[in-house]
């Protein structure tokens, strides 16, 4: 014989406090929608750093990818213009990257107004 469960119906609540509170709570925890926002804008502020990094490997890999050679005079014909480019824009982005994890790390405190 299969035996009978025990099923008790809890009710539903439905007063503004609890909404209020199930609200609140989910700000809380980083589940409502404003905080994923917030999220994805941390990763767009490193736009500049991203796209200095990707200047830079954009640089280095076009260097190598471009013709080297030696002309019949004994001349030396490279695109040696882009290793300092490449350089220039990989220090950038990394002055951009530690700039915006110290401002997440440590914001600023603001003081309230009297």
């Amino acid at each position: 014989m299969l035996a009978r469960q025990n099923t008790v119906e809890k009710a539903i609540p439905t007063s503004p406090a609890f909404f209020a509170k199930q609200i609140n709570r989910c700000q809380n925890a980083g589940h409502y929608k404003n905080e994923r926002v917030t999220g994805r804008m941390n990763i767009l502020k490193n736009k500049t750093a991203w796209l200095f990094l990707i200047l830079s490997l954009l640089f280095g890999v076009s260097y190598q990818a471009l013709d080297i050679h030696i002309q019949e005079n004994g001349l030396l014909v490279e695109p040696f213009f882009l290793i300092p480019l490449a350089w220039l824009c990989l220090f950038i982005s990394a002055f951009f990257f530690i700039k915006n994890f110290y401002k997440k790390k440590f914001p600023k405190k603001s003081t309230p107004k009297t």
